[in-house]
């Protein structure tokens, strides 16, 4: 992965990966095809993403508008793996072309992604860390914790 522009004070160039997920138990096909008792809807799934990120933007930390975005979606392979916690994130921007719910979209494969914001297709979500406000890296999970890496 390429290093992001000096201008964005961001400087990662390799994504921070868990070996390994706490909890036990199918992937995201199992869980999305009704073998997981455990599957939300996205209603379901908005209000935790809000509450776990303080009802503030990943992105930016600004308080709204604010709007939830899956971090791997239909169009980068997480078509089955929508309704997930640990792919939802609070970000700013009305629908996917203002804010920081704009430059998600916009930068998918690259900024995006090097930021957490974003997850590219073939990656799972719940192995692929975000750049908080507060500068640090956290794994995100279906409970609605984050845990921080570094």
């Amino acid at each position: 992965m390429t290093p992001l522009r000096s201008e964005t004070g961001l400087s990662r160039t390799e994504p921070i990966r868990r070996t390994s997920h706490p909890r036990e138990g199918g992937n995201g096909a199992q869980r999305r095809s009704g073998l997981d008792p455990d599957v939300l809807t996205w209603a379901q799934v908005r209000p935790i993403a809000l509450e776990r990120d303080g009802w503030r933007c990943v992105g930016c930390g600004s308080p709204g508008p604010l709007d939830c975005h899956h971090r791997s979606n239909k169009g980068m392979g997480g078509s089955r793996l929508l309704d997930h916690v640990a792919n939802a994130i609070t970000i700013c921007g009305p629908g996917n072309a203002y804010g920081c719910h704009g430059f998600a979209h916009r930068y998918k494969n690259t900024h995006a992604a090097a930021s957490g914001l974003s997850v590219p297709q073939g990656e799972d979500f719940r192995q692929w860390s975000v750049l908080y406000p507060d500068g640090g890296w956290y794994l995100l999970d279906d409970d609605g914790d984050r845990t921080r890496v570094a």
